[in-house]
């Protein structure tokens, strides 16, 4: 990296460190794991100096690579709970499927922050000046006034579009959710089948026979 392209990396750094370190912070809770995201995604940055030429274009990128990271973190610990609780004992697995279980409660927070991460996806490669609106509207302290300056908007036309984004990004999340448990109720058919085949097996049935009773 050149001596400019260092120079207005530190900028953005100086710039952004934060915003992006609140990104994380508001969905992970936790001082040690932020901190080595918002280092993660820095070092990205670093490596794709190419993103550094548009200043706008660079704080989108950031919080995109930002919620990836927080994505493939989560990710990465509902593996490691998971292979936890194969190792458990049955009582205790039982216990963990109890409607108070704090683990399923935190397995449905990882299932929602995955449906959100696919909406703002979704709005970013859909339009990206809609994208940055929504950003601004959520993560930034800019009047409203200020933000429409920004994007060049009356502060009317800027509250109606930003009305409508949040309306894509909750049917485009309902949409996803729905497809989500669609492919679960469709895994776990196959599955029942699957297991009413073994136990047919098991019994000794053979399905080329015409006539027979399983136990």
């Amino acid at each position: 990296m050149d001596g400019n392209l260092r120079e207005e990396y530190n900028r953005i750094y100086e710039k952004y460190a934060v915003m992006v370190y609140q990104v994380a912070y508001q969905k992970l809770r936790n001082h040690h794991v932020v901190q080595d995201i918002v280092q993660e995604t820095f070092l990205a940055l670093y490596q794709s100096s190419h993103v550094l030429a548009n200043e706008q274009h660079a704080k989108a990128w950031l919080i995109r690579v930002c919620s990836n990271k927080i994505v493939d973190y989560i990710r990465r610990e509902q593996q490691e709970r998971c292979v936890y609780m194969e190792d458990l004992k049955d009582h205790e697995v039982q216990y963990m499927h109890t409607s108070d279980n704090p683990i399923e409660a935190w397995i449905k927070s990882v299932e929602e922050q995955e449906i959100l991460h696919y909406a703002w996806e979704r709005l970013y490669q859909k339009d990206k000046r809609k994208y940055m609106m929504l950003v601004e509207a959520v993560y930034s302290e800019k009047s409203l006034q200020e933000l429409a300056k920004q994007f060049g908007v009356s502060t009317n036309t800027f509250s109606k579009t930003v009305s409508r984004i949040r309306k894509f990004m909750a049917k485009t999340m309902d949409e996803y959710e729905h497809e989500i448990r669609k492919k679960e109720e469709n895994r776990k058919e196959a599955e029942s089948q699957e297991a009413g085949a073994h136990r047919k097996e098991a019994l000794g049935f053979d399905p080329t026979r015409k006539e027979q009773q399983i136990p």
